[in-house]
């Protein structure tokens, strides 16, 4: 069940009055008391809101990928620029091949 922020300021305006009318004749207890009930009632709307702000943060929308990387979650494979030679691959041209006895 949720309240609205009007009821709660209706009813706190409610105690607001009669916490008022009860200062007039004197009886302080009861003004007090009238007081905490506000107090509640806006440390409960506070609350929500600090709540729900924390939802809005926790739903907050993703990092955006780059293209590349979603490319590359779609599978999708590149060729990479070969600058250095990989392994088995002779730098020289008199190598004959990919034996181990090669010099």
């Amino acid at each position: 069940m949720t309240i609205s922020h009007r009821q709660l300021l209706l009813q706190m305006q409610k105690e607001i009055d009669a916490a008022l009318t009860e200062q007039d004749d004197g009886h302080h207890q009861h003004v007090r008391e009238r007081i905490a009930a506000v107090r509640a009632m806006a440390d409960l709307v506070l609350t929500a809101e600090v709540q729900d702000v924390k939802a809005t943060r926790q739903v907050s929308p993703q990092k955006q990928h780059s293209d590349d990387e979603l490319a590359l979650m779609q599978g999708a494979t590149f060729r990479q620029n070969k600058q250095h030679p990989s392994f088995g691959e002779d730098e020289e041209e008199e190598a004959n091949g990919d034996s181990i006895f090669d010099f």
